[in-house]
């Protein structure tokens, strides 16, 4: 789909998520694993390790931290269509697990897990639109 933007990259969505990383190699690899996805751009490539991968519709660009930029942790929230699936594979390829499936207040049901680089990854699937009525008295129901 081509953005309305003549400023934007075609492909890309308007905020794109770029990942400064130690080792491109390894990030490039845990996520093709657990979202079973390939990446749009082969990692030798770039002379500088960069490259990109597509999760649904927004590109994720990945780079090699260098002293003028330095790899930095990331948290990211991708919404998926089965939150179980993905838990599943990132404990399989070694993630720390921070949040197993569980039903939000707000209608998602999401999971949480870190990569090796520090990287958090939250996943959600989206189950239904609550009032904030709603999420408020659910919120406060799981508070105790």
């Amino acid at each position: 789909m081509q953005s309305e933007n003549t400023f934007q990259r075609p492909g890309y969505t308007t905020v794109s998520p770029y990942l400064m990383v130690d080792d491109v190699a390894v990030q490039l690899e845990f996520i093709k694993n657990v979202f079973q996805v390939k990446p749009t751009e082969d990692i030798g490539q770039n002379p500088d390790g960069h490259t990109e991968i597509k999760l649904g519709d927004t590109t994720i660009m990945i780079g090699q931290g260098r002293p003028q930029w330095p790899s930095r942790q990331s948290m990211n929230y991708i919404y998926v269509e089965n939150v179980d699936q993905i838990y599943e594979r990132a404990k399989e390829f070694g993630a720390n697990l921070l949040l197993e499936p569980t039903e939000r207040y707000y209608g998602d049901r999401e999971c949480g897990f870190e990569d090796s680089q520090g990287n958090q990854w939250w996943c959600g699937t989206f189950q239904q639109i609550l009032s904030t009525v709603e999420m408020r008295q659910r919120f406060e129901e799981n508070k105790r």
